[in-house]
């Protein structure tokens, strides 16, 4: 997965940017309404949809009772202030979850 603040900006010759992917267009936190307000908090927003997506495979939003879900919420919770406050300690729990058996190949 490739994760860009670039928007539609590329090289027309890169095949780095495909237009046939799963997953595309842009994740926004709806709590930012100004720009000169961005926080890391905002970034965070985005990251987790994106965490949702790669544990639970699935675009839309939906938070499931599990270890995983508790991140995704804590990631998209409305209030800033409950969100993590940095990317360090979001990652600190991405690396507490237990790995879990699948029946597919990664």
């Amino acid at each position: 997965m490739k994760l860009s603040d670039f928007g539609l900006v590329k090289e027309p010759t890169s095949d780095y940017t495909r237009t046939g992917t799963e997953v595309r267009g842009t994740i926004r936190d709806p709590q930012l309404e100004r720009l000169k307000d961005y926080d890391v908090r905002n970034e965070i927003y985005s990251i987790g949809w994106v965490l949702h997506f790669i544990f639970a495979g699935r675009e839309s939003l939906v938070h499931e009772d599990r270890p995983v879900g508790d991140i995704v919420k804590r990631c998209t919770v409305r209030a800033l202030g409950a969100r993590y406050q940095t990317v360090l300690d979001l990652i600190a729990d991405v690396e507490k979850l237990e790995p879990r058996p699948t029946d597919t190949p990664a």
